[in-house]
């Protein structure tokens, strides 16, 4: 079992890096190789039939979303779509006095019949009118393929297209027409009380960067996070703490964990004999369901989810929760529901992170509770700079103490009350308002402290590494927690100094790149060790543009 699981992998990790990893005429050839192992019963059959089993679901889930995708000669041009809105819309201010909505709509019928195919619209919406998840609506759009930005070093847009499973992306033009009620169903309620609780907590007159990061961690409405916050929390190395992910929902689960088995203590001496049932495991997973729902089962929690399943079953069948065949497993069927993930950056930072602490586990010695606290943080922020160089083009040196002082203040008191006021704002408002009024302020006393270090002080080293830059790094975090000698673990820091050197040009001859940045120009002209670099691109100064997700990122890559 455990050679197909890793045969599954080693497959979807060829299929869905074979730009990067391996070449594209790689995979027939491991089909090939497959079919001669399974026709001569070797003994390594179990693994051919994990690698043929992610190539074949790999390819039917990659012509799907092809089969879907917008017909060229429909991009850009007039369409009138029906459908139903299913998500959260996120609310933002383009400019003063112009609110953006955007919004993920299933279409139910596309006009030109010529255009029909794609089933899972973005979209954007600019008028007066409120949406609501649920509402059935038919649009005037102008739709067009989704694409991203094609630049070394860019965020891949495109990737997080494909695994959210968006067809097409577009723009509502005018206003919508409703066509029914809105939709109570069990698919969309969900969706609804986000809404209201996110408009509650918008109501509970809270500091403009409280409301948005409670907002963001009660039902995962990003509407208030702007560039600047977003940026202050990449310095500290916090950002996950802005998403309902693997931690958040882990912490959740761990909290109804610990109260489950104090229910089933209570109910054991209620009855006089020992409760055999998994309430404590039953619990956590109910918790983290209803969780992951209030986050809009986005793809981030859906991932947590899948891990946190597999380890609460074997705890109640009796197995070993620690070890890495539960993570395999977790691995395994996530790329079978979406093999697509492994073009995204949450799959791995989520499964490195988790696969770090087991590795942590296995060196782990008793210690004074101080070092038990301090030495994962400092290991996972050892772990993430290779991680952090590439997905993000560097990292924050201060993310160990940073994180070592956020986690359990956000785990322990923000979430929890947050999570709290949410429950109470259906009972009385008054009580939910002063949950997250208590939530805010540590964040709102920790804000202004943070801005001023942020602004003296460089957090944020950037480095896009090489590939071997890479993965020296991580055997270097790897081996820290190995018992060496200390002169030893001096020669590992070695091991670190390729992810800060810079690469030398490939070539001496002149050379003129035009970067893509959407509707602007930017042309980098380099010649005789000089750059000359004409145009940035469009954007606010002092928020997102193109010289920072772009340029800047393209010059260091």
């Amino acid at each position: 079992m455990r050679a197909s699981i890793i045969g599954f992998l080693l497959g979807s990790l060829c299929l869905g890096f074979s730009p990067w990893l391996v070449p594209l005429w790689l995979c027939p050839v491991l089909l090939l190789g497959g079919c001669l192992l399974l026709c001569f019963r070797s003994p390594l059959w179990p693994a051919a039939c994990g690698v043929l089993a992610a190539l074949l679901t790999g390819s039917l889930r990659g012509e799907a979303l092809l089969q879907a995708t917008l017909d060229p000669h429909c991009n850009r041009v007039p369409i009138s779509v029906t459908g139903q809105v299913i998500s959260l819309p996120r609310s933002s201010f383009v400019s003063p006095g112009r609110l953006r909505q955007r919004f993920e709509f299933r279409v139910a019928s596309l006009q030109p019949a010529h255009c029909r195919g794609p089933r899972k619209l973005l979209l954007s919406y600019y008028g007066q009118q409120r949406l609501l998840p649920g509402v059935q609506q038919r649009f005037q759009v102008t739709l067009r393929r989704p694409w991203g930005l094609a630049n070394p070093g860019s965020f891949n847009m495109q990737g997080w297209f494909a695994v959210t499973g968006i067809h097409a992306v577009g723009t509502v033009r005018g206003d919508g027409q409703p066509l029914a009620a809105v939709d109570h169903s069990f698919r969309q309620i969900h969706h609804q009380l986000r809404q209201r609780i996110s408009a509650a907590i918008g109501e509970a007159g809270l500091s403009p960067q409280a409301d948005a990061v409670l907002r963001a961690l009660s039902v995962a409405d990003k509407s208030g996070l702007d560039y600047h916050l977003w940026r202050l929390f990449q310095q500290y190395g916090l950002n996950h703490l802005l998403v309902i992910s693997g931690l958040h929902v882990a912490m959740v689960a761990g909290l109804a964990l610990l109260a489950g088995r104090v229910l089933q203590g209570a109910l054991s001496r209620l009855f006089g004999r020992a409760v055999r049932w998994p309430l404590p495991e039953l619990l956590a997973m109910l918790s983290a369901l209803a969780y992951a729902a209030m986050a809009g089962f986005s793809v981030a929690t859906v991932r947590a989810l899948t891990m946190l399943g597999c380890f609460l079953f074997a705890s109640i069948l009796g197995r070993s929760t620690g070890g890495f065949n539960n993570l395999l497993l977790a691995a395994c069927l996530l790329l079978l529901s979406n093999p697509l993930v492994v073009v995204g950056s949450g799959f791995w930072l989520s499964f490195g992170a988790v696969a770090g602490l087991l590795w942590m586990a296995c060196w782990q010695v008793h210690g004074s509770a101080m070092r038990l606290w301090i030495k994962p943080h400092l290991f996972m922020a050892a772990l993430m700079v290779p991680l952090g160089g590439l997905w993000f083009g560097g990292s924050s040196w201060v993310s160990a103490p940073a994180n070592a002082l956020m986690v359990p203040l956000v785990g322990f008191l923000v979430v929890p009350l947050t999570l709290l006021g949410a429950l109470l704002s259906f009972i009385d408002v008054e009580l939910a308002r002063g949950c997250w009024q208590l939530a805010a302020l540590p964040l709102d006393s920790l804000y202004q402290p943070a801005m001023a270090v942020a602004d003296q002080h460089r957090l944020f080293l950037p480095f896009s590494p090489g590939v071997p830059a890479l993965v020296l790094a991580a055997v270097a975090a790897c081996l820290l927690l190995v018992p060496l000698a200390g002169r030893y673990r001096w020669c590992l820091l070695i091991l670190l100094l390729p992810l800060f050197l810079g690469r030398s040009p490939s070539e001496d001859r002149p050379r003129l790149d035009v970067l893509d940045v959407g509707q602007g120009t930017a042309v980098v002209f380099t010649a005789m060790g000089r750059t000359l670099l004409y145009d940035t691109g469009g954007g606010e100064p002092g928020g997102p543009n193109m010289a920072n997700s772009v340029i800047i990122p393209w010059l260091r890559a």
